[in-house]
């Protein structure tokens, strides 16, 4: 509902300015590519799942948000306004997470380890969102060096830590790193050392069966239970290589009880309703066809040579590029072994960093990059 209702709100602006909202940006045509592989997804495998819903939720609605941030902050204190509130988002989400140890039956109990999970229904999709959010609110921080600032990347630091979500902690991890890399070489180093002693001490202080199951690659163990969710899922996808399984089909695709097909394998008994492949590339490809993975590659060389532009320009805007480029590189770290995009919130922030991105690359410029600019 605030996302509709922020696109409404948008309206008045965008009749009254519509010759400037007119001008293409960076990403307006991925986002219609997206718009239509998701009609045609709906066309041709239209259930049993709730594609329409999907549909609604992941893709029209982030394509339209993206069409309104895009256009209404697109100088540097719009963008920023957007970066901070994310930031401050992010900030009480937090907040949220820590305080649930006040109250125990809120959280989550797991190997031996309590897991916050702050608003959502498990700590995986807490980390999902919090490590996008650190190297932004880090990149921010180098930036302004604002203490508020500052202590935001604490506290999300914190909250993401006691998810106790491996893949959050690498990918928050690689992409601080990376944001850190451009203030000093010592500061990138130390990241990734701190990390490490601070998982260790963990292991050591708490139950260790966490953090050392993950190493275990055979199957009960989640590493091994992913490893055979991937085979299935890459069996999937060659079987349905053009239009994949259509949006929120997977769970029905991989159903045990399919006797037609079946591609969970006995050995993944334990994780047998699962809605999704775990992999950001698997799931664009069964669930919106090849067109969905090229589509995707596609995104992901447009963010790489708005990154690259962005951070090349300076300006007071280089450290926000910076942040965005470390929240985009998480997105696709913890993706790779978990939900990358196909969640509401998800979503919204992919296409809200990629239009700041955009905004930033091309600022000054009149043209889109990636598109040469012509003579008047």
């Amino acid at each position: 509902m605030l996302v509709i209702a922020a696109i409404v709100a948008a309206l008045p602006v965008a009749w009254r300015e519509r010759a400037t909202w007119r001008r293409i940006r960076g990403f307006d045509g991925p986002v219609a590519a997206l718009v239509v592989l998701g009609i045609v997804a709906l066309i041709l495998a239209p259930g049993p799942g709730e594609g329409e819903r999907v549909f609604r939720q992941v893709i029209l609605e982030p394509a339209l948000f993206y069409g309104a941030i895009s256009r209404l902050f697109d100088d540097a204190l719009g963008r920023r306004r957007v970066a901070l509130a994310i930031v401050v988002g992010g900030a009480l989400v937090s907040a949220h997470g820590l305080a649930q140890f006040a109250i125990p039956d809120q959280l989550i109990d797991a190997e031996g380890v309590w897991r916050i999970r702050g608003p959502y229904p498990s700590p995986n999709n807490l980390a999902l969102y919090l490590d996008r959010v650190v190297p932004l609110s880090l990149g921010l921080a180098l930036g302004t060096r604002a203490a508020w600032v500052v202590a935001t990347v604490g506290l999300g630091a914190i909250a993401l830590g006691t998810t106790y979500s491996i893949g959050g902690w690498a990918a928050a991890g690689a992409s601080a790193t990376f944001v850190a890399w451009f203030r000093s070489r010592r500061l990138a180093i130390a990241i990734p050392l701190a990390v490490t002693l601070i998982v260790l001490a963990l292991a050591i202080a708490l139950r260790p069966e966490r953090i050392l199951s993950h190493f275990d690659v055979t199957a009960p163990s989640t590493s091994g239970l992913r490893i055979l969710l991937w085979q299935s899922s890459i069996a999937m996808a060659l079987d349905h290589p053009w239009f994949g399984v259509g949006l929120d089909n997977f769970l029905y695709f991989y159903d045990p009880a399919r006797t037609d097909r079946p591609y969970m394998l006995l050995a993944a008994w334990r994780e047998s309703s699962l809605s999704h492949p775990h992999n950001l590339f698997l799931d664009w490809w069964l669930s919106l066809g090849i067109g969905g993975l090229l589509a995707l590659f596609w995104i992901l060389v447009r963010l790489s040579r708005c990154g690259i532009a962005a951070i090349r320009r300076g300006g007071e805007e280089r450290w926000l590029a910076i942040g965005i480029v470390g929240a985009m590189l998480a997105s696709v770290i913890h993706g790779s072994i978990d939900n990358g995009y196909f969640l509401p919130d998800l979503a919204i922030l992919w296409w809200t960093l990629a239009a700041m991105l955009a905004g930033i690359a091309e600022r000054d410029s009149g043209a889109t990059v990636g598109q040469s600019r012509s003579a008047p």
